[in-house]
């Protein structure tokens, strides 16, 4: 229920921030009332374990690729509710600029632009897609020959219009406006089977967007992966004691006078006690 209504509606910052407060609280004392003094930063706990995290999910990250798959439904599917919502939010693809009474229309339209930067249009009957402001040529037309946006709502034309017998037939006269336009079309395989024009999603396998790209996509990043998070996360470790090990990595562990004994047996790699045995800390 918690997952349906954060992909449904766009939550309230303060709401958000609330949850993840219990959320963490329980995490490190057991009581969502209680908070801890000695914790690990919370962006870092909600990293996956390759990063060096917990592999938490943030909520606000749920939240966000929960919209992003609705815009992406609103915008491309053909089932009843979307049609609804697309005929009334959308005008010649584009979201209207005025407000209606609508909470589903109100999470999602701010990742319209999103959606439109990261997909394309795959060509099947052509009637569907714009020959100037649709991206189905790697960038759209109006953008890559610097058109004035002033003038792309009277920019109406179809792929299918610039089609005969399989082949493309361009005016000559918008052929010597611009050049460079005959050789953009020839990189374009016409289609020989007849099938509607599809959206498609940049950044999947198959064209389609999961709620899994929507997170991915949402939570991106270039972060480097510490060498001992794989060694940590085993099976033969028990939870408690991999979970006291991050902390300890973290520095996060109150320091003490008891120091390790040798004849301690660390879940750890070989490499990592005697770096260890130096610290200080308290097993709680």
């Amino acid at each position: 229920m918690l997952l349906h209504c954060l992909s449904i509606y766009s939550w309230h910052v303060s709401l958000i921030k609330d949850m993840e407060k219990w959320m963490r609280n329980f995490l490190w004392s057991g009581d969502i009332n209680i908070k801890k003094l000695v914790t690990v930063a919370w962006h870092k706990s909600c990293k996956p374990l390759k990063e060096g995290g917990l592999g938490i999910r943030n909520l606000s990250d749920i939240n966000e690729a929960g919209n992003l798959k609705l815009c992406w439904e609103i915008v491309q599917s053909d089932l009843p509710w979307a049609f609804f919502v697309r005929s009334r939010v959308l005008r010649n693809k584009k979201p209207i600029s005025y407000h209606i009474s609508s909470s589903i229309w109100s999470s999602a339209k701010h990742k319209v632009p999103t959606i439109l930067n990261n997909s394309s249009w795959l060509l099947g009957n052509e009637e569907l897609i714009n020959f100037w402001c649709d991206n189905w040529c790697n960038i759209p037309f109006v953008d890559l020959f610097n058109i004035p946006p002033h003038l792309h709502s009277s920019l109406h034309s179809t792929v299918s219009q610039f089609i005969n017998n399989n082949n493309w037939c361009v005016p000559q006269d918008i052929l010597q406006g611009f050049p460079n336009l005959q050789q953009n079309l020839n990189l374009v395989t016409i289609p020989l089977i007849q099938k509607e024009d599809k959206l498609i999603w940049k950044k999947s396998h198959d064209g389609s967007l999961s709620f899994k790209d929507a997170y991915l996509f949402q939570t991106a990043s270039n972060h480097q992966h510490p060498s001992w998070s794989k060694i940590i996360w085993n099976a033969a470790i028990p939870p408690s004691k991999s979970l006291l090990t991050w902390r300890i990595l973290h520095e996060k562990c109150q320091r003490t006078s008891i120091s390790f004994k040798e004849d301690v047996k660390f879940p750890l790699s070989a490499a990592c006690v005697p770096w260890l045995q130096n610290l200080q800390f308290t097993f709680f």
